[in-house]
This record gives structure tokens, C-alpha cells and sequence, in this order.
């Protein structure tokens, strides 16, 4: 890898030199057109930035392809139905473990979701003494390695699945319709 970053500097240097000489070649009109300049200009930035991704590791000789933006994980939930839980858990759970955009997967159950329901709405007593436990359904909590992975893995639920909804916070689009 060295001597790559080597040669790459060499002929970025051997560039520059050229340019350089193109810029203010003896003998050439004293000024150069304003065209020839910004083209000049562009292909310094050009190298510029070639230099500046050889010299920080950026530029790698591999077989796997870079990655060209940081992707941001994204929270997901896939609510299951009220009657026929048990098949609807384990076809969802099937999808989501075969999905090799899903890192983490959860399962909680009815009851869990009651307990946390209380929990997040303990400030809202009349909201949390109207609802009982068996309106609240289970439901697959997983983590995507990005939001871009929300629409295949929803559209492998929603066709094979018996879920009600999939959720995810901060995928596009926001609004999510329900079957």
C-alpha cells in the first residue's frame, strides 16, 4: 500500500508541475482566459482531493465496495395482530432473522408492552386506566444498519406476514399506511 501512495504522489506532484507550467508558460499571453483559469482550478481541486483520500487511507484496493455515505440505524416495530399472535410472531420472526439488514431483533410480548405502555404514560393516568393490557399488541422490535433498509424489509413483512403496522421513526417516507 505504500509504495501505491507513493506512486499516486509522484504523479499527482508531476500534475501539479504541469499545471503549474501551463499557468505561467514562458513566453505564453500574460494572461490567461478566465475559461482556462476555472479549468485549471477545477482539475487542482480534483487533485487536491485525490491527494487528500490517498494520504488519509480513503482510497483502498479491495474487493469490498466503500461505502459512500455513513448510514444512520434505524429503531423499527412491527405490531402483530390481536387474535393469531403465536403465527403472526413466528412468521415475522422468520422474515426478520432472514433479513440481512436487520441487526438486532426483539420479541415483546403483550404483557411487556402493557408494562412499558404504564411506564411512558404514568403521566397520563385517564389514558392509562381506559386501556387494559389486551389492547395492547405484541410486536417485533428490531434495529436496521440503515434507514435506506426500511422499504425491502417492510414490503417482506407486509407480503408475508399477518402484521398490522410497521413503524420506523426516522425512515422516509415518515407516514407508514396500515394494511
Amino acid at each position: 500500500m505504500p509504495e501505491l501512495d507513493d506512486r499516486i504522489r509522484t504523479a499527482l506532484g508531476a500534475l501539479a508541475e504541469q499545471a503549474e507550467r501551463q499557468l505561467h508558460a514562458p513566453g505564453a499571453a500574460a494572461a490567461a482566459t478566465a475559461g482556462h483559469r476555472r479549468r485549471l482550478a477545477g482539475a487542482g481541486a480534483a487533485l487536491a482531493l485525490l491527494a487528500g483520500a490517498t494520504a488519509t487511507g480513503a482510497w483502498t484496493l479491495s474487493d469490498r465496495p466503500a461505502e459512500v455515505a455513513a448510514c444512520t440505524p434505524a429503531e423499527v416495530t412491527a405490531f402483530l395482530p390481536i387474535y393469531g399472535e403465536e403465527e403472526a410472531k413466528a412468521a415475522v420472526g422468520s422474515v426478520l432473522y432472514a433479513s440481512p439488514e436487520v441487526t438486532s431483533v426483539v420479541f415483546e410480548s403483550r404483557r411487556e408492552a402493557w408494562e412499558r405502555f404504564r411506564v411512558e404514560f404514568a403521566d397520563t393516568p385517564e389514558l392509562v386506566n381506559a386501556t387494559t393490557e389486551d389492547q395492547i399488541p405484541a410486536s417485533w422490535r428490531f434495529t436496521l444498519r440503515c434507514t435506506t433498509d426500511f422499504p425491502p424489509v417492510k414490503s417482506r413483512l407486509l407480503e408475508s406476514t399477518r402484521i398490522v403496522d410497521v413503524i420506523c421513526q426516522r425512515c422516509e417516507p415518515s407516514p407508514t399506511p396500515t394494511r
